[in-house]
């Protein structure tokens, strides 16, 4: 069985080098900052049975998914650490991420509820897809396409792909936008010019940065295989704790996989940092292996899309992400001005991003406007990534759970976090 696995994922990763062949050729590709992983899912889907039928899809690629995102999932938890003063110095960063993350819950919830009395056959609870597509990217959404497929929810995983694959494109899109505007408005602080950094193409030697870092004695074991090791160890812990829990209430069974591993790397990152363990853990290392696992993940999710899904529902979809724009707009560049006290413009157009994109279409666009890190944007975006990635992580499995039961309940939620945000935002960050 491992065999035809490896075989399977030897076919995967040819389309994914065929995408990053295709990105360095195709250069208005590479400003977009559309990843191969997406491209080379593409091209798989292109050739598969459901267009041209060049190719036979393996079996594996619609499974792939699920254990790539518990891997993803489990190594945001490992070693992440926010100091007290960062969390006063960025508090208004911070309320800035919190008030968008919650708006996107509510409005798309609510969008989600009206379309689909408009639009018949839409997958039931769609309108939460949003703000994992669009703030977690492409591996939150088919995280969250695959806890609603798991409970027999169809078509999710492919429209949470599409989600994600629109707010890449378009975060830059409108962000281009965004910054000639503000340029010509004087709203940025650092005076340099358009620079996207480098797009393609091997990285000049004196700005390589490592992958990783090798801190224990490779005679003993592989650094790398060290912090696998720690993650898989992660994912086991959380497994065997929630088994234990599962056998005192069946509630505790029906939580995605993925939590298992969440749960497990907090637990056990809490416990190395007390017993004084926490320089086994190399963050750049375990976040190579969760880019790595989630190029496998977004390869394979973008290949078995279901396209009959995207034809029929494209004006929902269209309409749906609209909306999600514009509100971001409104939040970043409205609130954010009123709130953000140091280098408003570039904090912004970094979470903006963040957003509707990724972290990396985030700092691309602060790249833009502040090419020689001269602003506190990347600071303070650091920051607020740092608190929102677990608490997004944790959302990932409580949201989808609750919107299960109703989804006049998480509009509710998002809209009473949205109000508190608010009302700290106006009344105790604003500039005065």
């Amino acid at each position: 069985m491992f065999d035809a696995v490896f075989q399977d994922l030897g076919i995967l990763f040819c389309f994914l080098m065929i995408g990053y062949l295709l990105r360095e050729i195709i250069k208005p590709i590479q400003k977009l900052f559309i990843p191969a992983s997406v491209l080379g899912g593409l091209i798989a889907l292109i050739a598969g049975p459901q267009v041209l039928g060049l190719i036979q899809m393996p079996e594996s690629f619609a499974s792939m998914a699920s254990p790539m995102i518990v891997l993803v999932m489990t190594a945001m938890f490992m070693g992440n650490t926010i100091s007290k003063n960062s969390l006063h110095n960025y508090a208004a960063a911070i309320d800035i991420c919190v008030v968008l993350y919650f708006a996107q819950v509510a409005v798309g919830v609510l969008t989600g509820v009206i379309f689909s009395g408009i639009w018949k056959g839409m997958p039931e609870h769609w309108g939460i897809l949003g703000v994992f597509a669009f703030y977690g990217g492409h591996g939150t959404a088919a995280s969250v396409g695959a806890i609603f497929e798991e409970y027999g929810i169809e078509g999710t995983m492919g429209l949470g792909i599409v989600f994600a694959t629109a707010g890449l494109m378009l975060a830059m899109i409108v962000g281009v936008v965004i910054i000639n505007y503000g340029a010509r408005k004087g709203w940025a602080s650092s005076k340099g010019g358009m620079d996207f950094g480098n797009l393609g193409g091997v990285i000049p030697k004196e700005k390589q940065n490592p992958i990783g870092l090798e801190n224990v004695s490779g005679s003993g074991i592989n650094s790398l295989a060290l912090q696998l090791g720690l993650l898989f160890v992660s994912i086991w812990f959380g497994g065997k704790i929630f088994g234990i829990l599962g056998g005192i209430s069946p509630f505790f069974n029906k939580f995605p996989s993925f939590l298992h591993g969440m749960v497990g790397a907090a637990i056990l990152w809490f416990g190395m940092r007390k017993c004084h363990l926490d320089g086994y853990v190399d963050k750049k290392s375990i976040s190579t292996i969760s880019s790595v696992a989630l190029d496998i993940c977004v390869t394979s999710a973008v290949a078995t899309l279901n396209l009959k899904i995207v034809s029929t529902y494209w004006l929902p979809i269209v309409a749906y992400t609209a909306i999600i724009i514009v509100l971001n707009i409104l939040i970043c560049f409205v609130l954010g001005r009123h709130w953000i006290k140091k280098d408003w413009f570039e904090t912004m157009l970094i979470i903006f991003g963040q957003a509707l994109g990724s972290s990396t279409t985030g700092l691309a666009l602060g790249r833009c406007v502040d090419p020689e890190t001269k602003t506190s944007a990347y600071d303070s975006f650091g920051v607020s990534a740092g608190i929102m990635g677990p608490v997004a992580s944790l959302m990932v499995a409580v949201l989808p759970m609750l919107a299960m039961q109703s989804d006049m309940l998480v509009i509710g939620i998002g809209t009473a976090v949205v109000v508190v945000g608010f009302v700290i935002g106006e009344f105790t960050l604003r500039k005065k």
